[in-house]
C-alpha cells in the first residue's frame, strides 16, 4: 500500500520528513547520497536540520531519488518543509513549488520507458565529495549546449573517471538506451579503440565489416550517452569520435582525458582539485573507512587541511596519504611531507611528459614505505594488463624469480597483496568467483617504469607471456567441449593479458607468438573478434616471413 501523509509520522521539520521518506523506500544515507550527488555527511546534516535545503535540488534530485514523482502530496509537503526551513513565505512559494512538481512529473512520464531500462554503469565505490557544481555543469553542457562532445580534462588522480560515472548515472534516464561506460586504460593502440567500444557494447563483428562500420550502423538510431575513459593513451583515435558524432545524430559522448581531442565539436571542462573543506572531508572519510576509531578533532582537522594543501587537494593523493593513517599519526605524516614538496603538475620538470608531472612523488612516497617484497610484487603487477588473479601472479613471479632475493610462495604472494591493498596501492575486485587484483592507471604506469629499472623486467615479461600462452592452451575449445561458455568467458576475462603476451612475444619470441595466436583463433572466431584475429595473425605471419627471409639470406 503506498505511503501517504496520514500513514507517515507527523513531521515538523524538513530533516525528520526526509529521513522518513528515505526509510520509506529502503535507502541508506549512502545510497541516497549517491543518487543525488551529495556526500553521506551532507545527507546526515540535512536530516539533523544542520544544513539548509536547496529548493531546486530538492525538486530536481531528491524527489526522483525518493520515488515521489507520482506522489504529489508527499512531494509538496517535502517542498513546503524545505521552504519553511529557509524562512520563506509559503503563499508566494506555493505556485512555484507546484509548477516544479508538475515539470518533474511531466519529465517522468515523458521518460517513463527510459527510466525502466537497466542501468549498466559501474557503481561508484564511495559517494563523490565536493563535486556538486561540476555535476551540474556537465549536465548543462552535455544536454543544453549545441555540442554533443564534452571532454573532462585534468591531471591523473583528480577524479575524472568517478566524476564522469556520477554524471552519467544522473543523465542515464534521459537516454532511451541509457549510458554506457567504455574503459580504455588497457588500450595502447588507437586502432583498437573501435574494437574496444564494440566489445563494451556487447556487439559482435560482422563478416566483411570493420568495427568502425559496425559501430556506426548500431549507434545511428541509438539515443545513448557514451563515456570513453582514459582517452589520453589513444588520442590518435579522435577522428573516430568525430565520425561517430557526425553519423549518429542522437549520440552524446563524455570523454575523460589528460589532453584534448582537438575536434571542432569538442567542449572542454577542466576538472580542478577539490576545495580544502571537501578535501579534508574526503581525507577523514577514507581514514575512517580504514579505521572506524579514527578520531576527528579541531587539531586533527587543521593537520588534515595542511596535508591536503601539500597534496594540492588531489583526490588520489589524499586517498594514498589517508591510507598511511593506519601506520602514522597526522603529525608524523605532516613531518614526512615538510622537507620535500611533492612533484605535482606545474612544479614538475618541463622536459617530462605531462602525465609524469603530477603524482610521481605521491606515489613514490607510498612506494618507499613498502618492504622489499612488496616493492617487487608491486613492480611485477606492471606486466599485467586488465588485472590478474593471485594464482596467475604467483605463477609468473615464481618463474621469473631465479636468483632473486624473495622466495615467492603462494602464501607470500597473498600476504603481500593484502598489504598492498591495505595501503591503497592495489585495487581488489571481488565480484567474480576469485578476487582479481589491478593497479590504477597512474600506479600501473609507475610500476612499469620502476620495473624497467630492475633486473627482473625481461624475465617477468617472458614469464608472463609463457604463462598466458600455456594457460590459454588449457582453456582451448577441444579440451573442454562440454563447457564452451566457461572457457570462452575465461579467455574473455584475460583478453588484455593475452594481448600483452602477444605484443611482448612478437618482439622477443616469434614462435611463442605464433603458438598463442593459433591457440586464440577459436576464441576470436566464436566471440566474433574476426577483425582482431586478422590483425594479430597478420603481424605474426609478417614477423615469421621476415625471419625466414633473413635466415635464407644468411
Amino acid at each position: 500500500m503506498p505511503s501517504t501523509l496520514s500513514t507517515l509520522e507527523p513531521s515538523s521539520t524538513f530533516g525528520e520528513f526526509l529521513r522518513q521518506l528515505r526509510r520509506r523506500v529502503g535507502l541508506t544515507q549512502g545510497e541516497l547520497a549517491a543518487l543525488v550527488g551529495f556526500s553521506v555527511a551532507q545527507i546526515s546534516r540535512l536530516e539533523k536540520n544542520e544544513r539548509l535545503p536547496d529548493l531546486t535540488m530538492v525538486a530536481q534530485e531528491f524527489l526522483p531519488a525518493l520515488v515521489l514523482n507520482d506522489e504529489p502530496r508527499l512531494a509538496q509537503h517535502l517542498l513546503e518543509l524545505a521552504a519553511l526551513a529557509r524562512g520563506e513565505r509559503l503563499p508566494a512559494q506555493m505556485q512555484i513549488e507546484r509548477r516544479i512538481i508538475a515539470v518533474v512529473h511531466e519529465q517522468t512520464v515523458e521518460h517513463q520507458q527510459a527510466v525502466a531500462h537497466e542501468n549498466l554503469l559501474p557503481t561508484l565505490p564511495m559517494p563523490l565529495v565536493g563535486r556538486e557544481r561540476d555535476l551540474d555543469t556537465i549536465a548543462k553542457r552535455l544536454m543544453e549546449a549545441p555540442g554533443r562532445l564534452l571532454t573532462l580534462m585534468g591531471p591523473p588522480g583528480v577524479g575524472k573517471t568517478q566524476l564522469a560515472l556520477a554524471a552519467a548515472a544522473r543523465l542515464n534516464y534521459l537516454f532511451e538506451q541509457g549510458a554506457r561506460f567504455i574503459p580504455l586504460a588497457a588500450i595502447n593502440d588507437a586502432h583498437n579503440v573501435a574494437s574496444a567500444i564494440v566489445a563494451g557494447l556487447a556487439l559482435t563483428d560482422v563478416e566483411g565489416k570493420t568495427p568502425q562500420v559496425r559501430l556506426i550502423e548500431h549507434l545511428r538510431r541509438q539515443k545513448l550517452l557514451l563515456v570513453l575513459d582514459n582517452f589520453e593513451q589513444v588520442t590518435a583515435a579522435a577522428p573516430l569520435v568525430a565520425q561517430l558524432l557526425s553519423e549518429c545524430p542522437h549520440l552524446r559522448i563524455l570523454v575523460t582525458s589528460q589532453a584534448p581531442l582537438r575536434l571542432r565539436s569538442e567542449q572542454r571542462q577542466r576538472v580542478e582539485p577539490l576545495g580544502v573543506a571537501a578535501a579534508v572531508e574526503l581525507f577523514f572519510q577514507r581514514a575512517q573507512a580504514i579505521d572506524a576509531t579514527f578520531e576527528i578533532s579541531n587539531e586533527q582537522a587543521a593537520l588534515a587541511a595542511d596535508i591536503c594543501l601539500r597534496l594540492d587537494c588531489l583526490p588520489l593523493a589524499i586517498e594514498l596519504l589517508a591510507a598511511q593513517t593506519e601506520s602514522f599519526t597526522l603529525t608524523q605524516i605532516v613531518s614526512r611531507l615538510a622537507n620535500q614538496r611533492l612533484d605535482l603538475l606545474e612544479d614538475g620538470p618541463r622536459d617530462l611528459p605531462m602525465h609524469q608531472r603530477t603524482l610521481r612523488n605521491a606515489i613514490h612516497r607510498s612506494y618507499a614505505l613498502l618492504n622489499v617484497a612488496e616493492q617487487q610484487l608491486f613492480c611485477s603487477l606492471g606486466v599485467f594488463a586488465g588485472g590478474c588473479s593471485a594464482d596467475a601472479l604467483t605463477a609468473v613471479v615464481q618463474t621469473a624469480n631465479d636468483g632473486q632475493n624473495v622466495a615467492w610462495t603462494a602464501e607470500k604472494v597473498q600476504d603481500s597483496l593484502r598489504q598492498l591493498g591495505r595501503k591503497s596501492l592495489v585495487q581488489i575486485d571481488t565480484s567474480a568467483d576469485a578476487p582479481r587484483y589491478h593497479l590504477l592507471t597512474t600506479l600501473h604506469e609507475y610500476a612499469a617504469e620502476q620495473l624497467a629499472l630492475r633486473p627482473e623486467d625481461a624475465p617477468l615479461r617472458n614469464a608472463h607471456a609463457h604463462h598466458f600462452c600455456q594457460w590459454a592452451q588449457t582453456r582451448h575449445a577441444p579440451s573442454k567441449p562440454e563447457q564452451p561458455q566457461l572457457w570462452l568467458d575465461d579467455l574473455a576475462r584475460e583478453h588484455d593479458n593475452l594481448r600483452a603476451a602477444l605484443r611482448w612475444s612478437l618482439q622477443s619470441n616469434s614462435a611463442l607468438a605464433l603458438n598463442l595466436a593459433a591457440t586464440l583463433t577459436d576464441f576470436w572466431a566464436l566471440r566474433g573478434h574476426d577483425f582482431e584475429a586478422r590483425h594479430w595473425l597478420g603481424q605474426v605471419l609478417a614477423v615469421h616471413s621476415a625471419q625466414t627471409i633473413e635466415r635464407a639470406a644468411a
